[in-house]
């Protein structure tokens, strides 16, 4: 890609010309040399300065969607020709970190993507995962299904149902009020989960407040065993615990207590999929579909 259109791109990005110059390791009369010489070339004005904050023109907005659309072609074109000759081209995936810890707890599963795939990991919230899609930044995600995947730039595949469960430490759900509401560990309150869960916990007429909220299952699972409230996390995470019964399911049963989280599959519209790609596609459809057996 044109190091001008590079350049444009990061500060569009970022906001900021300051921080497009740290992040690309350039100086910062380079980065404004580069906008003004865009500018020059097009006969366009692409920032408005208010006070210290810059603002987009719209022409700024049209040249940076057919710029990130020239990005994506030039990425998809390196990968395709590195799979013509026979390599692994390397791939930038994502993924909620449940899905991230349920394929690399598993030497089965980690082999396959380690021997199939040229891959970095990033773990993150669903919805920055999908706006990283979109930026170009990961080549796909594998997100918990929310507003976020709504975009007509992405590629959007229901993958299955991630298990989870309603549980509370045994020795607290003994001494429940029922009157009150619960204390209750949430998942971050603007995340999908957190509106998945809420919305199924209201429907089974479950009164609770927010304790604590948390963007990490490990630490809500910790919490949980300490008494601290009740949360609703991963099945396979859950599992050992309800087994030797230091957790109890919230309601009746396991089944009553269950909430299912739809995993999608998200990249580019009209990218081109790498090999690497499919395989942790597949991967994930598989462990969901193996998690509802």
């Amino acid at each position: 890609m044109d190091e001008k259109l590079r350049k444009f791109l990061k500060v569009v990005e970022l906001g900021s010309f300051t921080k497009a110059a740290q992040q690309l390791h350039v100086s910062q009369p380079a980065i404004t040399m580069a906008v003004k010489d865009l500018e020059r070339e097009l006969d366009v004005k692409l920032f408005i300065r208010q006070g210290n904050r810059i603002r987009c023109t719209d022409e700024a907005r049209l040249i940076t969607d057919k710029a990130r659309a020239i990005a994506g072609t030039m990425h998809d074109l390196r990968t395709e020709l590195t799979e013509l000759r026979g390599s692994l081209a390397p791939i930038s995936v994502g993924m909620i970190d449940s899905i991230a810890e349920q394929i690399f707890r598993r030497p089965d599963m980690q082999e396959m993507v380690q021997s199939n795939t040229s891959h970095s990991i990033t773990v993150d919230s669903s919805s920055r995962l999908a706006e990283a899609v979109v930026l170009g930044k990961l080549d796909g995600a594998f997100i918990a299904q929310s507003e976020s995947s709504n975009n007509a730039t992405l590629t959007v595949s229901q993958l299955g149902d991630e298990c989870l469960v309603a549980v509370i430490a045994s020795t607290a759900k003994k001494s429940l009020n029922q009157t009150a509401p619960l204390p209750y560990i949430s998942y971050n309150e603007a995340s999908a989960t957190a509106q998945l869960v809420s919305s199924a916990l209201r429907k089974r007429e479950i009164s609770f407040r927010p304790v604590l909220y948390s963007t990490s299952p490990e630490v809500m699972l910790k919490l949980c065993l300490r008494g601290v409230g009740f949360a609703v996390l991963p099945d396979w995470q859950v599992a050992p615990y309800l087994k030797d019964e230091s957790l109890s399911c919230l309601l009746s049963s396991k089944k009553a207590s269950n909430v299912l989280r739809p995993v999608q599959y998200v990249r580019r519209a009209g990218s081109f999929e790498p090999r690497g790609l499919r395989v942790f596609a597949d991967t994930v459809e598989g462990l969901l579909a193996n998690n509802e057996k």
